[in-house]
């Protein structure tokens, strides 16, 4: 069910309970939100919401700009690798993970990093072949940086983590699948 932001027309004067004049709600479409936001009013019969704008809030349908860090260090906790892959127009997770794979491949130590979209597998280095499966890894996804907002790690873009093992294991991460909804904070309410 979609949700919408309800903004009452700013001239009519109509408040909400507290005092704002603008709500999220959920309902079928925008019709019935004004009606509810309507509804919602200290005064009922009010009819200025019918004036009112209903947005609806709709995930966001890509992953541009959104950046997958991998970071790999060896077993004196010193940084081998640390690699930030940023997210283009239309890119969906599986491609933030291939695109990181190809990025590592150009850094040295890595030579053969493999992302599988059927599984979400990032193989950030393989083992006999790379040597580092005794190192650990820190996996960070960040959303856009917008308004001079702070990066926040988004952890629900991240799963298992394989590392610290035989040195010639695997370093993987499994990411979240293709399906998992983008976050994103379309709007600001202020309290009235």
């Amino acid at each position: 069910m979609p949700a919408y932001i309800v903004s009452a027309p700013v001239s009519s004067g109509v408040t909400t309970q507290g005092g704002v004049d603008r709500i999220v709600v959920f309902a079928h479409d925008a019709a019935d939100a004004l009606d509810m936001a309507e509804s919602y009013t200290e005064k009922g019969g009010n009819a200025n919401w019918a004036a009112g704008t209903a947005t609806e809030i709709a995930a966001a349908a890509d992953m541009q700009d959104w950046r997958l860090q991998v970071i790999v260090s060896d077993t004196s906790n010193t940084e081998v690798v640390n690699e930030t892959y940023t997210g283009i127009a239309s890119d969906v997770l599986d491609d933030l993970g291939t695109g990181m794979a190809t990025l590592l491949n150009a850094t040295a130590p890595i030579a053969n990093a493999l992302y599988t979209g059927a599984t979400q597998v990032l193989i950030i280095a393989q083992g006999a072949s790379d040597a580092l499966g005794d190192h650990s890894v820190i996996v960070k996804m960040f959303p856009p940086v917008s308004n001079g907002g702070e990066a926040v790690t988004i952890a629900g873009f991240v799963g298992a983590i394989t590392d610290e093992g035989a040195g010639s294991a695997d370093l993987s991460v499994t990411l979240a699948a293709d399906a998992h909804v983008v976050p994103s904070v379309p709007v600001g309410l202020v309290a009235g």
